[in-house]
């Protein structure tokens, strides 16, 4: 529908015209009356006034699937609009095995839900698709229509149904008279512990310590402080919940213990950033986890995410502090691809067990080279030990910049190479088999030669075009005996082009003939020994 149609029908709603608005939209699209509950104007009792002219017409001049209709002015809670559409039969109640009622239920309609439950004929059974409805609604935190689905006399959804999916979702989000509505329902209620302490996972995750305390607290299937190997604690660690974490730590029965899962919480905590979490899981009295666990994953990980504060931490810890070299070096590999500058000046000047800038041939610089991180590359190419050369590894931090399109990473790493017409070729080869040809933003003109260089375009344009038809007649003196001297033989210069025509259709020398006009633009980059811009060629 467009917008001048949409424009006549505002203007048509001003002036209280509903059966022209009617007879506008019947005759505009095929579905008038989706259109009319989605995007039409606003004002006459939700469009109401314009539905009874619309349902006046034949039914040959409406929508043929009127429930993408009734699910919008469900979702807008147009109540008046899914009244006239269910009394009019043009749409059942349980249409799509009750999606009516679950996207009210979702949307917290009261009003609509209880007239699809109350709808003399094929009404939506209250428990339609094992309770999605009561599912949505938990979820979204309705808690007035869990509670008439749960009362629902017929065919009423399970308290416990999908497996206590809706406790699940409830706790996820909060909604602690939900929790405790179906902690309490009379039947079936589900389980506090279902799942293997799932909601207790969701709500610690989230940091929803009432709802925590309230099922470690349940009389009957409380769920264990350490279900799921401790992954409750691990989730809260996470997250950055301390109190959770404390609560978890110091619960009297079943607590988990602070290394559990080989200290999967530190590590956790650690690459979030959660430096308090970090501290009271290594000074807990019992079952502390090793600074180092899982052989320094925790430091690998806050080096990964740039947390400096954490790295610090575990590097200066009294007791099993993990290498900085730990995994290969992984943790200064992790912070240059990440480009966190500070956290690789930290680890390279680490006094024990500090990775040598160059190690492993120069990997941190080849992946601080390849995500465009110019001050970690420059960073390692002017550390003043065992600083990585500009061309290790063959050249491949080059080529993998030039491959990203990081001309200024390329620059740099052409400054300080002795020779770097070795490597420009394998560059540009890079460059152009991954259509990075972003080196020409820098102000292509600048490089151009001086004889090709305008000083001022529109001065040469006035120059050569001051009198163009006596350019045109000086050049046109005789069309007739131009195309004459020029057409002598038309059959032989058709022959003598067409001798290569095969030549041309064929699509693999196409492809080929594109690779090569590819490879041969040009890339920009700086030569700091001749301190002036100069360009590479594939020739």
């Amino acid at each position: 529908m467009n917008k001048l149609v949409l424009g006549r029908l505002q203007g048509f709603a001003s002036l209280g015209r509903p059966d022209v608005m009617a007879c506008i939209l019947a005759n505009s699209t095929a579905n008038p009356i989706y259109v009319l509950v989605k995007t039409g104007p606003v004002g006459i009792d939700y469009e109401t006034a314009v539905l009874d002219r619309l349902l006046e017409m034949p039914r040959s001049s409406l929508d043929k699937d009127t429930s993408r209709a009734c699910n919008v002015a469900i979702e807008r809670g147009s109540y008046e609009t899914v009244h006239k559409l269910l009394s009019a039969g043009l749409v059942a109640a349980d249409y799509y095995a009750g999606s009516g009622l679950i996207i009210a239920a979702m949307h917290g309609r009261m009003e609509i839900v209880n007239l699809l439950l109350e709808c003399p004929q094929n009404a939506p059974r209250a428990d339609c698709q094992d309770g999605e409805a009561l599912v949505v609604a938990a979820r979204h935190g309705h808690v007035d229509i869990v509670r008439v689905l749960l009362e629902c006399p017929q065919n009423a959804p399970r308290a416990d149904c999908q497996n206590g999916e809706a406790l699940a979702n409830a706790a996820l989000n909060g909604h602690i008279d939900i929790v405790r509505l179906l902690l309490e329902w009379p039947v079936n209620a589900p389980r506090a512990d279902c799942k293997d302490g799932r909601a207790l996972i969701f709500a610690a995750g989230n940091g929803h310590v009432d709802i925590v305390k309230l099922f470690l607290e349940w009389p009957v299937n409380a769920p264990r402080a350490d279900c799921n190997d401790g992954r409750a604690l691990i989730e809260a660690a996470g997250n950055g919940h301390v109190d959770i974490v404390k609560l978890l730590l110091e619960w009297p029965v079943n607590a988990p213990t602070e290394d559990c899962r080989n200290g999967q919480a530190l590590i956790e905590a650690a690459g979030n950033g959660h430096a308090d979490v970090v501290r009271m899981l290594l000074v807990w009295p019992e079952d502390a986890p090793r600074a180092d666990c899982q052989n320094g994953q925790a430091l690998i990980e806050a080096a990964r995410n740039g947390h400096v504060d954490v790295v610090r931490m575990l590097l200066k810890w009294p007791r099993h502090a993990p290498r900085v070299d730990c995994q290969n070096g992984r943790a200064l590999i992790e912070a240059a691809g990440n480009g966190h500058a500070d956290v690789v000046r930290m680890l390279l000047v680490w006094p024990e067990h500090a990775p040598r800038a160059d190690f492993n041939d120069g990997l941190a610089l080849l992946v601080a080279a390849e995500n465009g991180h110019l001050d970690v590359v420059r960073l390692l190419l002017e550390w003043p030990v065992n600083a990585p050369r500009a061309d290790c590894r063959n050249g491949q931090a080059l080529i993998e910049a030039a491959s990203s399109g990081e001309v200024y990473v390329v620059r740099e790493l052409l400054g300080w190479l002795e020779d770097a017409n070795s490597l420009r070729r394998h560059a540009l080869i890079a460059a152009s088999s991954h259509a990075n040809m972003e080196f020409r933003r820098v102000n292509p003109q600048q490089f151009r030669p001086k004889s090709l260089q305008r000083k001022n375009p529109q001065h040469f344009r006035r120059k050569n075009q001051k009198n163009p038809q006596e350019f045109r007649r000086k050049n046109q003196k005789n069309p007739q005996e131009f195309r004459r001297k020029n057409q002598k033989n038309p059959q032989e210069f058709r022959r003598k082009n067409q001798k290569n025509l095969h030549r041309r259709q064929n699509p693999q020398q196409n492809i080929q003939m594109q690779t090569l006009a590819l490879t041969q633009k040009t890339i920009v980059c700086s030569d700091t020994l001749n301190s002036q811009m100069t360009t590479l060629t594939f020739v």
